[in-house]
């Protein structure tokens, strides 16, 4: 069981790593390619990588998915992948990289309490003091920031709400079908919505993307959301949501890292002071989820 365990928090580490790394990406292109341009691209990469794999899956487990939980899972993939990265990838065009990055990671704070709330996961005083710390992180972020790049902060908020949202439902529905096969729907449902908002806000004018700009995306498309995406999912159909989420904290890390070595962002005060708040309140929930309580790991499903 333990040896399970340490796969799982391996592979959230590799996610929040490709998570971090994600922002600095986006800083690449979001500055010469719309908002629209860029999920689509990304998510219709992305669809196109899972869907072979999913419907090789779907004949070996002959996993039918019903109609009500299909299109609740594409509704899902559009608040999710659609308006919340869509408002994630405006606050790190309007704030920055580094920025966005540790307004991102309260996410582990957003998800404990939608899944104390939906999935009824235990709310113990450890999170709370989690919470408490974030928060006072984040004011201290906001604090910090010129009022010009406010609207970042907000985008990147209403991000953190949306995504949180979506991985609380998803971990419902990742336990009952193929995480693979969930995933792929929700990008999939993502990149078609997106379609028709391109070519109304391009005025069908395709966009001029250059070299670095394409391996960009197709960095973003197959690490950061294929990959990514696919291995977050499975790990919530094992883990609860809020335990997943603790490992949030080493996403501002290397997005801040990166963002100061390679886009040469300076990295303000008020930023490491809120951020090593919120990070300190979050190892502390960690470490006391393993002191107080050994984490139990869903059943696998027998697809797997």
């Amino acid at each position: 069981m333990k040896k399970k365990t340490g796969v799982l928090y391996v592979m959230l580490l590799l996610v929040m790593c490709l998570y971090g790394s994600l922002y600095v990406a986006n800083k690449y292109v979001v500055d010469t390619l719309d908002a629209s341009c860029i999920l689509l691209f990304r998510y219709g990469i992305a669809s196109l990588l899972l869907i072979p794999v999913t419907a090789v899956r779907s004949k070996r487990t002959m996993t039918r998915i019903a109609l009500r939980d299909g299109l609740f899972m594409c509704l899902i993939g559009i608040m999710g992948y659609a308006f919340g990265v869509g408002a994630q990838l405006l606050g790190t065009k309007y704030v920055g990289a580094a920025t966005a990055s540790v307004i991102n990671a309260m996410n582990p704070i957003a998800i404990t309490l939608l899944a104390a709330i939906l999935l009824r996961e235990k709310l113990v005083w450890y999170r709370i003091a989690a919470i408490c710390l974030a928060v006072a992180g984040a004011v201290t972020i906001i604090g910090g920031v010129s009022r010009g790049a406010l609207a970042g902060v907000w985008w990147s908020v209403l991000a953190v709400c949306l995504w949180s949202l979506m991985s609380v439902l998803i971990r419902r529905y990742s336990q009952k079908y193929d995480p693979l096969t969930v995933t792929t729907l929700c990008m999939a449902s993502a990149a078609v919505v997106l379609v028709p908002v391109v070519i109304v806000w391009q005025g069908g004018d395709l966009p001029r993307i250059g070299g670095s700009q394409w391996a960009a995306l197709v960095y973003i498309a197959v690490a950061c959301t294929a990959v990514a995406h696919s291995l977050w999912n499975y790990c919530l159909s094992r883990l609860d949501a809020s335990l997943c989420s603790m490992f949030y904290p080493v996403q501002p890390l290397v997005s801040a890292g990166l963002a100061a070595i390679l886009l040469h962002e300076v990295i303000a005060p008020s930023l490491v002071i809120g951020g090593l708040l919120i990070i300190l309140g979050l190892l502390l929930a960690l470490w006391m989820e393993h002191r107080t309580n050994k984490p139990a790991i869903t059943p696998e499903r027998e697809d797997f």
